[in-house]
């Protein structure tokens, strides 16, 4: 009998599209499935330093809080906990590469040779019509800053860029799929792509 092809998906997408939502989800009905948080990975490498940063004020402030030393750090763990893990189990990375900040945005990139470390099976892009990101900002701020509808729809329009880049770079299919849908129905969606 041939041992389980696992799979290791990029799960990307703008601020509030639900991917932790996804994430959780896929996290308690796939196994064996790890989800590799990028923002808690990240929240975690800081308060390991004694940089106690709540989660608030991370997304409203990344670019002064957080140092590429510190991108670094959390790159190479994640790399590390993908390298222990790939033949045991699918694996989720949830990760936005684009970020709101008080001058405009940022884009921090994985490069190269990350990506081909990381050896991603396919790129996940959640999305939805700007009207509803802007409405889940407001009902669950969670340190988001407030956009207005161009914002929200630029900020998409980034993340999506990021994720066919990184298709191609990694010569993966990518799957952009409504985050308007109901949950279970993402879930079915992404599910059907892990299992060959």
């Amino acid at each position: 009998m041939p041992a389980p092809e696992y799979k290791i998906v990029y799960l990307t997408g703008p601020p509030a599209s639900g991917k932790s939502t996804l994430g959780s989800a896929l996290a308690q009905s796939v196994h064996p499935l790890m989800w590799l948080s990028y923002s808690r990975m990240l929240s975690e490498h800081l308060a390991a330093r004694g940089r106690n940063v709540t989660h608030d004020r991370l997304r409203s402030e990344s670019s002064s809080i957080i140092s590429a030393d510190d991108i670094n750090a959390v790159d190479a763990s994640m790399i590390q906990l993908i390298e222990e893990n790939k033949w045991s189990t699918h694996i989720i990375i949830d990760s936005h590469a684009v970020s709101r900040e008080r001058y405009g945005y940022r884009a921090t990139l994985f490069d190269l040779d990350k990506l081909r470390r990381f050896a991603i099976s396919f790129v996940v892009c959640l999305y939805a019509p700007p009207e509803v990101i802007c409405q889940r900002i407001v009902d669950n701020h969670d340190g988001r800053p407030l956009i207005t509808l161009y914002e929200a729809d630029f900020h998409t329009y980034l993340q999506a860029e990021v994720a066919l880049n990184y298709g191609l770079i990694c010569q993966v299919p990518v799957y952009f799929l409504d985050s308007q849908l109901p949950v279970e129905d993402l879930v079915q969606e992404v599910r059907r792509r892990l299992v060959v």
